[in-house]
């Protein structure tokens, strides 16, 4: 059995206990750790772009910067009293120009659910979340993006109904045209 978005049903009723909501500062070593796990998928696939997770990165500082954004979203999911996974998205205000109208949009730029708790129904509710969340600051669009190596990523949004808009190419000088 599965739930609409395709994911198998829990198999305890503690999981849908689970209850979605925003992050306070105390929640920052629980979200802290699930961007490790999520920042180390980037650095196995692009060492050359991501750095690892010595560097410092998200720092408490950062965190803060996070739920202090005007038009900020940080959500956490609760599972069995802890923190298994967060979302943080904000409302862009894209102008109009020559070429396009004007978009307002929320923009999911952070999702994680913890390994142990994947396929439990959890990222579902935290979608659930933000798009209510759009709903009620009048938002009709949500985007987001995902690299593409990371394939359990794009089927889950599919599975959420958000689909392809932008295809973006990259590729490297060859070493004899750089300076």
């Amino acid at each position: 059995m599965s739930t609409p978005a395709g994911e198998p049903m829990p198999d305890s009723a503690e999981a849908f206990a689970a209850a979605v909501r925003p992050a306070v500062r105390a929640d920052y070593n629980a979200v802290a750790a699930l961007n490790r796990e999520v920042q180390q998928l980037h650095v196995d696939a692009h060492p050359q772009l991501f750095k690892p997770d010595a560097s410092g990165g998200f720092s408490a500082e950062v965190f803060e910067g996070m739920l202090e954004r005007p038009g900020g979203h940080l959500l956490v999911v609760v599972e069995d009293g802890k923190v298994a996974g967060y979302l943080y998205a904000y409302d862009v205000q894209r102008p109009e120009t020559w070429a396009t109208f004007a978009r307002p949009h929320m923009y999911i730029d952070q999702i994680a659910v913890a390994a142990v708790s994947q396929r439990h129904g959890l990222g579902s509710r935290l979608m659930d979340a933000v798009l209510e969340r759009a709903r009620l600051v009048g938002i009709e669009r949500v985007e987001l993006d995902t690299w593409w190596f990371n394939s359990r990523a794009r089927s889950f949004f599919a599975r959420h109904g958000f689909g392809e808009q932008i295809v973006r190419f990259a590729k490297r000088v060859p070493e004899q045209l750089r300076r």
